[in-house]
């Protein structure tokens, strides 16, 4: 299994993707089906504070700039990220973006959202505030 993690911009915590699938190169296999999680740690005392069931796999799970939402992708075909709130972890929104997404990075400014999208081989540009 292969996951990434991402430290809050704000506070002293970590986001963790969970996706129960090892994507390195080498490794093929289909992804139907397959379940992701991210958590949320403390990093200062190194326990778990949550974790959250997805619907789908993901490959990442980034804190927003503001540290209130936490960006999720869902890898599938109809690509889509997941917007959960920070403190509830309650789906906020789903922005539809291209098929098979995988990694959700912010602008140094915060202003946009990049999402690399695995097979439709481009890039969704996401305002997070709209």
């Amino acid at each position: 299994m292969t996951s990434s993690y991402y430290a809050s911009p704000v506070t002293n915590e970590l986001s963790i993707a969970v996706p129960w699938r090892n994507l390195s190169p080498g490794h093929k296999g289909s992804m139907v089906n397959i379940k992701g999680m991210f958590m949320v740690l403390d990093a200062n005392k190194g326990i778990v504070t949550k974790d959250v069931q997805l619907p789908a796999m993901n490959h990442d799970a980034v804190f927003s700039p503001d540290n209130k939402e936490i960006w999720t992708s869902q890898t599938e075909m109809d690509g889509k990220i997941l917007v959960y709130d920070a403190r509830t972890y309650k789906v906020k929104n789903t922005v539809f973006v291209g098929n098979d997404p995988a990694e959700v990075t912010f602008s140094a400014d915060g202003s946009k959202a990049y999402v690399a999208n695995g097979s439709s081989d481009d890039v969704s540009v996401i305002n997070p505030t709209t």
